[in-house]
């Protein structure tokens, strides 16, 4: 089974086991629905655990699972990762992307490297890229004005702030 990442648990919430989640996924009422299977990664392992509750407090997901009964139980987990397996993503259209799909690409300003993306973060406008080299990195936001190509074979992406901006 191949897995992608979705989110990322950022502590616990209450005394119920109940997960504050960093979410990654443009679809959190179809991924995180009551009885849908995801995997923590914990310890090096993909555990599956069933969504026993989804809600959204503060514009933060939080969720719960079966396996995970309590607070007890909950603060062995507390920053894990949260996958699902990949073969029940949703399509995307054309010119969307995953995430981990654009990291490590190239990115090309004309013909000056700027460097590798190594960071997508996902702001409230709008996603934004982290492109980094050893001696800097700079935030690119990842919309249309900016981007002019991005080419999955050869891994890079090409882009045009001035038109962005204009």
């Amino acid at each position: 089974m191949e897995y992608r990442r979705i989110g990322k648990l950022a502590g616990t919430f209450g005394i119920k086991g109940e997960f504050k989640v960093i979410s990654d996924t443009d679809f959190p009422e179809l991924r995180y629905k009551k009885g849908n299977v995801l995997y923590l990664l914990h310890g090096g392992n993909y555990e599956p655990v069933c969504v026993k509750t989804y809600r959204v407090m503060k514009n933060r997901v939080h969720l719960s699972f079966e396996e995970i009964p309590d607070l007890t139980a909950a603060e062995a987990y507390k920053s894990d990762e949260l996958y699902a397996d990949k073969q029940d993503v949703p399509e995307l259209k054309e010119d969307e992307y995953y995430a981990e799909d654009i990291l490590g690409m190239d990115v090309y300003s004309g013909e000056k490297y700027l460097g590798k993306v190594t960071d997508v973060d996902f702001l409230p406008a709008h996603p934004v890229m982290r492109v980094s080299t050893e001696e800097s990195s700079v935030l690119v936001p990842f919309v249309k004005a900016f981007i002019l190509d991005v080419d999955e074979e050869n891994r890079i992406i090409r882009i045009d702030p001035e038109r962005g901006i204009a």
